[in-house]
């Protein structure tokens, strides 16, 4: 199996965002970053902070915001940059060159939340750039993530798929995006490469077999941690097959989200999974915002949730994790979760109101888009 060079697990935001922002003030040539939000918080005005000196010093850094995703804080971030040197461009803003942009281009969002230093070191994470990700004491709300920081050639995959994007905020021809777009798909690897991107169909479809495939497969246990939990059929008759099977299957999901509707939605997959013998678990100290699959001895980590948005919309990146000692900490902090989750059962989902039930069933109308 492959593994990186070099890698360092993150399960609290606090210690993330420490190492994130000392490797932005040690860079020595290049930063590239790309966040779905991002804002000028207290957390946000550090990072960006850190990004300004960085140019200052003649590093080149370059920030690729979602324009969606952070819609509110446009006109804030582009005045907070003016003539810092930090070059800073939004995904797919409503108006481009004063020309409104395609409906079908703004159902395409930039979900990725990661950070490229030096050629060297790349940050994956489920964390935005927002304060909510820190602990209470560091003045957040103590939202449940996980992160990795690795070196190794998977590095030179998200270099290429930041550069097809960096070409993206604008929509009109002549950037070079098709250049990019070869070079991308010539170093676009197989499914069993370190870094997994969507950033085309056929890497799409690659994806969701793999990921079928896999729970198909598994001969121990298929553990999941994700906030938007609204699989594709394929997946969710793989979980169920699984813990027919006898597998121990686990899935653990936010008792609050951040995204109103994304409880209703979820809903409606309790009672088949239990029915099913998958365990099935809500977080309960704050917000779960953290996207991880153990199958087996694979260990993936990074922005995907479990879907149709990632699966069909938005541009993703998760990264395994391959060191042993990384691994069993990524399972002990699962466990871990498990014990401040509470266990559903079937009679308490049928016991749940009437209206709720009947929520649920208008919000899973519109599971492909939500």
């Amino acid at each position: 199996m492959q593994r990186w060079h070099e890698e360092s697990l993150f399960t609290h935001g606090d210690e993330f965002y420490v190492s994130l922002i000392a490797d932005i003030a040690s860079a020595r040539e290049q930063i590239d970053m790309e966040m779905y939000i991002y804002r000028l918080d207290g957390l946000g005005r550090r990072v960006s902070e850190a990004l300004i000196g960085a140019a200052r010093r003649g590093v080149r850094v370059r920030l690729l915001v979602d324009a969606i995703g952070s819609a509110f804080e446009l006109e804030g971030l582009e005045a907070f940059f003016a003539e810092t040197g930090v070059q800073l461009r939004f995904y797919r803003r409503f108006i481009v060159g004063g020309v409104l942009t395609p409906l079908a281009n703004l159902n395409r969002r930039n979900h990725r939340k990661t950070a490229l230093i030096d050629r060297r070191w790349a940050y994956v994470s489920s964390a935005n750039v927002s304060s909510v990700h820190l602990s209470r004491a560091a003045g957040g709300e103590s939202w449940k993530d996980v992160s990795a920081r690795v070196s190794g050639e998977g590095v030179l995959a998200l270099e290429a798929a930041f550069e097809v994007a960096w070409t993206k905020p604008s929509w009109r021809p002549g950037l070079g995006r098709r250049h990019k777009r070869r070079e991308f798909e010539a170093r676009e690897g197989h499914a069993d490469d370190l870094v997994h991107l969507n950033d085309t169909r056929s890497r799409r479809r690659s994806l969701r077999l793999e990921n079928k495939l896999r729970i198909l497969q598994a001969r121990e246990r298929v553990w999941i941690a994700n906030p938007y939990f609204a699989p594709h059929h394929s997946e969710l008759r793989a979980l169920k097959n699984a813990a027919r099977r006898g597998l121990d299957v686990r899935v653990l999901l936010p008792k609050v989200s951040d995204v109103f509707f994304m409880p209703f939605v979820t809903f409606a997959y309790y009672k088949t999974l239990l029915r099913a013998g998958v365990k099935v678990y809500r977080y309960l100290p704050s917000v779960l915002h953290e996207k991880l699959r153990i199958i087996d001895d694979h260990h993936m980590i990074g922005s995907s949730n479990f879907d149709f948005r990632s699966l069909l919309y938005n541009l993703e990146c998760d990264v395994m994790v391959t060191h042993p000692e990384n691994q069993q900490k990524l399972e002990r902090d699962f466990e871990s979760s498990l014990l401040h989750a509470e266990a559903l059962t079937v009679g308490e989902i049928e016991r749940t109101s009437i209206f709720t039930k009947i929520l649920a069933t208008i919000f899973s109308l519109f599971k492909y888009w939500v």
